[in-house]
């Protein structure tokens, strides 16, 4: 039995299937194919490179405790990759051609924390909308047209100056906790892992996440973000964190003061589900009067404000 044993599992170096990816595929832009960059970054490699530049990255990034360098270029396509597609670390270091896919887990890490650390001030951090502020009647203008068009019902508004839409996204992750307390073999598990599991899980959804709160522009882009916070927020609560409201009237002084003065003006505001509530800087749908009916302009409006959204 013993040499039988050795006969079938043993498996002699002649036997070795040969890796069948090369190394150091699609590590560079210009090994990049067209069709495959665009299926699995969303980009076209013009647009990766275009990116890549302005975002002023070095040429070098260090992992491994700075002990193993690697082009920035490389991870850059990754992390677009990863991103675009939710590959896991071992698929992607099979895509890459890369033996370490622990190597592939550090290059994401360092690169999602430079992009995170240049967009301070620009999609999260305080007074992210402050530069947008300028383009708030353009914005008001472009969704009212919009609304205007006989395919969104022709509809001329005159109650609000919406400029942009605000909304809640939950990132599901793993549950937290569920794995070992450390890495090695028969480590023991986490003695509050119900509890770690429980502050990022939402029972209006059934899932263990993350939330954040996106503002869109019309012109396509990304006005602000805030969080993550735990998905067990509730929305109204995560709006109160965001102070987004507040930042919104004060970046407005012109309208403050003539309200102020008894003038009925508009302030410019955002537009979002119906469980926000209505407030000066962020309105939502038109709620059914207590006992009452919305009227047919009333039902429209909200029909058509969905669609555009």
């Amino acid at each position: 039995m013993v040499y039988v044993d050795h006969l079938f599992m043993t498996i002699f170096p002649h036997q070795v299937v040969p890796r069948a990816i090369p190394m150091a595929i699609n590590c560079t832009f210009d090994l990049l194919f067209e069709p495959w960059c665009y299926q699995n970054t969303r980009f076209t490699i013009s647009h990766l490179k275009t990116i890549y530049t302005r975002l002023d990255i070095p040429d070098r990034i260090y992992i491994q405790q700075g002990h193993v360098h690697c082009s920035s270029e490389y991870a850059f396509i990754v992390m677009c990759v990863k991103l675009a597609t939710e590959m896991t670390t071992i698929k992607l270091a099979t895509e890459f051609g890369e033996f370490n896919h622990q190597h592939v887990s550090e290059m994401y890490r360092m690169m999602i924390s430079m992009i995170d650390s240049k967009a301070e001030g620009i999609l999260h951090g305080p007074n992210t909308m402050e530069c947008w502020v300028a383009s708030f009647p353009d914005f008001a203008n472009r969704i009212e047209r919009k609304l205007a068009q006989e395919e969104y019902g022709g509809l001329l508004f005159d109650n609000f100056h919406i400029f942009g839409f605000v909304d809640f996204k939950i990132v599901e992750t793993c549950h937290p906790g569920s794995g070992p307390a450390e890495d090695q073999p028969g480590a023991p598990r986490h003695e509050d892992a119900d509890l770690i599991q429980e502050c990022v899980y939402t029972g209006y959804v059934k899932r263990h996440g993350l939330k954040v709160l996106t503002v869109a522009l019309p012109n396509g882009l990304i006005g602000g973000l805030y969080g993550p916070v735990s998905a067990q927020e509730n929305d109204i609560g995560m709006q109160n964190l965001s102070n987004l409201n507040q930042e919104l009237m004060l970046l407005q002084p012109d309208v403050m003061e003539a309200r102020e003065n008894g003038e009925d003006m508009l302030y410019y505001s955002l537009y979002g589900d119906s469980i926000f509530p209505f407030l000066n800087c962020i309105v939502s749908r038109h709620h059914r009067p207590l006992l009452g009916v919305r009227i047919p302009r009333e039902e429209a409006e909200n029909n058509f404000r969905a669609e555009v959204q």
